[in-house]
């Protein structure tokens, strides 16, 4: 069935289909999918357990380990990390891309990838909203642990990825960069990382996790 998801609330999920009429790029196939993916369906498709060479999904030792970093870039680092490829990365957000969406060759010889193992477009599977809401919960739950301890004025991250203006990363990946595509917090000033990372110091956000 190429994979379509059959069962469940999100059965026969459509995929939005000519998105150059709203955007300047689109699948091979026509669909609301990244470039490089090939997957001809018009369904939210999941080939799960099967992609690449990390077919994992986190365990409890991962997030404690990842919990346990005492900087910012450490503890991100590890969760979002590349699947467990990298040492000191987990499979807690990649893995579990990589586990549910898979990859696979079609008939004809192309490369095709599971609505969340895209990059590009993962959030056309609608768990993509559960899962990411598990990584800010951690997050919030780090802060809670350590990120609050360490925030500074000037670092509000707590150690954000040990940067320095001697050692300026790509455009978007500075402290003070601004977020981009742009990100507001009312009104109509993009903020910078920094301001996001003061900004969900668990004494100023305005929700609890459990």
């Amino acid at each position: 069935n190429n994979y379509i998801v059959t069962d469940s609330l999100m059965a026969y999920w459509p995929i939005v289909s000519n998105p150059l009429d709203y955007i300047t790029w689109s699948s091979p196939s026509g669909y609301l999918r990244g470039p490089m993916n090939s997957n001809p369906t018009p369904y939210v498709t999941r080939y799960v357990g099967d992609s690449l060479d990390y077919p994992k999904l986190p365990t409890i030792l991962e997030y404690t380990t990842c919990l346990s970093n005492t900087e910012f870039n450490l503890f991100w680092g590890c969760v979002w990390g590349i699947a467990g490829q990298i040492n000191g990365q987990s499979n807690i957000h990649a893995g579990v891309h990589g586990y549910v969406g898979g990859v696979w060759t079609s008939k004809d010889n192309k490369f095709c990838m599971g609505d969340f193992e895209d990059p590009i477009t993962s959030p056309n599977d609608p768990l993509w909203f559960s899962h990411h809401s598990q990584l800010e919960r951690l997050y919030y739950t780090w802060r809670q642990l350590t990120g609050d301890k360490l925030a500074t004025t000037s670092d509000p991250c707590g150690i954000f990825y040990g940067r320095s203006a001697t050692n300026p990363q790509p455009a978007g990946h500075n402290l003070n960069d601004l977020f981009y595509p742009y990100f507001y917090l009312g009104g109509d000033t993009p903020i910078t990382l920094a301001q996001a990372c003061s900004y969900l110091n668990t004494n100023n956000v305005e929700y609890t996790y459990l």
